[in-house]
């Protein structure tokens, strides 16, 4: 079956990733999908909907209201009698209770742009730390194409992933730095 993996929200869309060898099963989820939301607020969310991507192996739900950058927020799911997450083969996720949701939603008038505070590089991960009023944004995330890492005396190194946790950007690179080695960004 699906194995419960991640939950971020943002704003009122909650999404949360499954671990799976295939797809989700893409049928059309109907009310509440069997998923309750809770807050530290206690100023009540419902779930108004929930759509499956299939492929991308997630649950997008749509609440009743935003959650705002302060709150935080967990969720739960019982299967519902009929329908309910499961993939392809039919296989049912389990029942999950008090899962933590990572918060992405942007502190009200943020309009502050993030800004590198450090760079670190341990091995082939350069660890790109920046300060912002709140978390980076996971899902929207620049290409690894987008970054350029050099090396004094050395060919360039290629970015071969980008990982965005908190306010911190890994990068995993195609090769290991040696010691003392001079890289730039």
């Amino acid at each position: 079956p699906p194995v419960f993996s991640s939950a971020a929200v943002t704003g009122n869309q909650l999404v949360i990733s499954y671990t799976e060898a295939n797809t989700l099963n893409g049928a059309t989820l109907t009310g509440n999908a069997g998923f309750t939301v809770s807050s530290t607020t206690g100023t009540a969310i419902t779930v108004n909907s929930a759509v499956v991507n299939a492929t991308a192996k997630t649950v997008t739900l749509t609440l009743s209201r935003a959650v705002s950058s302060a709150e935080t927020v967990t969720f739960s799911y019982a299967k519902p009698a009929t329908g309910g997450v499961q993939d392809a083969a039919g296989n049912n996720a389990a029942d999950l209770s008090s899962q933590a949701v990572t918060n992405n939603t942007p502190a009200p008038g943020d309009t502050t742009p993030p800004v590198l505070s450090s760079a670190t590089v341990n091995g082939n991960l350069l660890e790109l730390t920046y300060t912002d009023a709140s978390n980076l944004d996971a899902r929207r995330t620049a290409a690894a194409s987008a970054f350029a890492v050099g090396s004094v005396g050395n060919a360039d190194i290629r970015v071969d992933s980008v990982a965005v946790s908190g306010k911190t950007v890994t990068l995993t690179l195609s090769r290991t730095v040696a010691g003392g080695e001079t890289v730039k960004l």
